[in-house]
């Protein structure tokens, strides 16, 4: 799969590249007072199957980078790289963005104890 940018006004199109917004040919007309144009889209190269493609293949950062983000109803992440540079290996977060109910000072107590430890 491979990508490429296109300028929406013009058609060119032109190379990734992570300093490049818009298309260098129509910025030399861009007045300060008009809305933005030359802006690049980015072109898909190939074809993507939901079906057995990743969605990290259509991101530019290597999967590898991106954090165990939870899935489901489940409000707590496993922050493994935040665990191993503090040492605290049983950190978990709390994402309370994800419970739509209020939060009341019991809660914000509870949030900051330490989650007791599962005994096998």
């Amino acid at each position: 799969m491979e990508f490429s940018y296109k300028c929406i006004n013009c058609g060119r199109e032109y190379q990734i590249s992570p300093d490049l917004y818009t298309c260098p040919e129509c910025r030399k007309n861009q007045r300060s007072d008009e809305p933005l144009i030359g802006v690049l889209e980015v072109q898909l190269h190939g074809s993507w199957n939901a079906a057995k493609d990743s969605m990290y293949d259509l991101l530019p950062v290597e999967q590898k980078y991106f954090p165990p983000v939870p899935w489901g109803n489940t409000a707590l992440w496993n922050p493994e790289r935040l665990q191993d540079e503090l040492n605290l290996p049983n950190l978990l977060l709390r994402m309370t963005a994800a419970i739509l109910q209020g939060h009341s000072r019991i809660e914000h107590r509870l949030l900051f104890q330490p989650l007791p430890q599962k005994q096998y």
